[in-house]
């Protein structure tokens, strides 16, 4: 088996995430002001604050958390 040299991994924080960067220049202006966390093109939840949201969410995975400004 190969070995795999950290030089050769591409790491990117976050991770892009077109479809829901996507959603939010269609959608974003609706949400002014709130928190919103997206799936893709799907919005999972959104709120006024973040520990709102995040007590709508049952986990953080593949989920992009942004507040709309």
């Amino acid at each position: 088996m190969r070995q795999v040299h950290s030089s050769e991994v591409r790491r990117e924080y976050p991770p892009p995430m077109p479809l829901a960067e996507k959603w939010i220049r269609e959608h974003g202006e609706a949400y002014a002001g709130r928190w919103v966390a997206l799936r893709d093109e799907e919005l999972v939840a959104s709120a006024k604050s973040f520990k709102e949201l995040a007590s709508q969410l049952t986990s953080f995975d593949d989920v992009l958390v942004s507040v709309i400004e």
